[in-house]
């Protein structure tokens, strides 16, 4: 059962607990001491894959809060499980006497050493991509194995697509005027790309999942009108594992012969995207784009 807080338990106490000790990585405090929009705020701004929520029922405020926040997750593709069901998808086993306040997810980067990056599995599209000026790395090198935000992703596909100009006013109160991805993110609107979780927040700093990645790339097919070799590449196991929002997507990118080479035997539609994976992506799109064999329009008409 969860315990008040982990500063609470010393290492002997921990040391005499023979269960797993659950603990909350999101807590948006009680509505007697805050507002039911800045409890909302709080939770979507720092909820993200695998993250254990604790919510308060002392007042109507913490109930309306709570109500808006599953909705809003809901719409940007979250799935709510148990805590054991919650293990089970990560396939974990909980250990007694260990703490657990989430289970990682996306923002967990599995060290690359860059000085092998030429041994990476996705290595050749790594350097299509930094070639194109689509994708950079920072002073660490380009980091494979690391997640891929909200914000970057639409950076990526703005770049893709020529950095277009827009016209578009940013409706996210969590994107400000001159943040550097502030362009990217109103283009992205602009094309029906994204709408945020919710009319007002855009979480740029959340992590992306595979099924939300491959909704955004999808749409950004259409938009740009991109007409691809059409292929009769079967779905791949874990398909129907997506949400009923990327379903269409993901069957769209596989009519056009998109499967990753990492999840040939089964996809994990809710594992977060990594940077090679959507180097991968682009780097599929940018050889196909430029075959001489073409066909129809690539459509898609539902998503998240």
């Amino acid at each position: 059962d969860p315990v008040p807080h982990s500063l609470a338990i010393s290492g002997r106490v921990q040391g005499l607990i023979d269960v797993p000790i659950i603990l909350w990585s999101v807590d948006p405090t009680s509505g007697k001491v805050m507002s039911g929009e800045r409890m909302r705020d709080g939770i979507l701004r720092t909820v993200h894959d695998g993250c254990i929520i604790l919510l308060h029922d002392t007042s109507k405020a913490n109930l309306q809060a709570a109500v808006e926040s599953i909705d809003a997750m809901l719409a940007e593709g979250y799935q709510f499980v148990t805590v054991e069901e919650l293990f089970r998808l990560k396939g974990q086993e909980p250990q007694a006497g260990q703490i657990y306040h989430k289970l990682s997810g996306p923002t967990v980067e599995a060290y690359f050493d860059e000085s092998n990056l030429s041994e990476h599995w996705a290595y050749e599209d790594i350097l299509a991509v930094q070639e194109a000026g689509i994708m950079e790395g920072d002073e660490e090198g380009f980091r494979p194995n690391r997640g891929m935000t909200r914000a970057e992703v639409m950076t990526v596909l703005h770049r893709l697509a020529g950095k277009p100009e827009c016209e578009t006013a940013v409706p996210f109160q969590d994107v400000k005027k001159n943040d550097w991805y502030e362009e990217a993110v109103a283009w992205a609107v602009e094309e029906g790309i994204t709408s945020g979780i919710s009319a007002t927040t855009f979480y740029p700093q959340g992590y992306v999942t595979k099924e939300q990645f491959y909704t955004f790339f999808a749409r950004f097919l259409e938009a740009m009108e991109a007409e691809l070799p059409t292929t009769e590449t079967a779905a791949v196991a874990g398909d129907e594992d997506a949400a009923d929002w990327a379903k269409a997507p993901i069957a769209a990118l596989r009519a056009q012969g998109f499967v990753s080479r990492e999840e040939v035997a089964r996809f994990a539609p809710k594992s977060g995207m990594t940077r090679a994976e959507a180097a991968e992506m682009i780097g599929w799109y940018l050889g196909a784009k430029n075959t001489d064999e073409k066909s129809g329009q690539l459509t898609v008409e539902s998503g998240q």
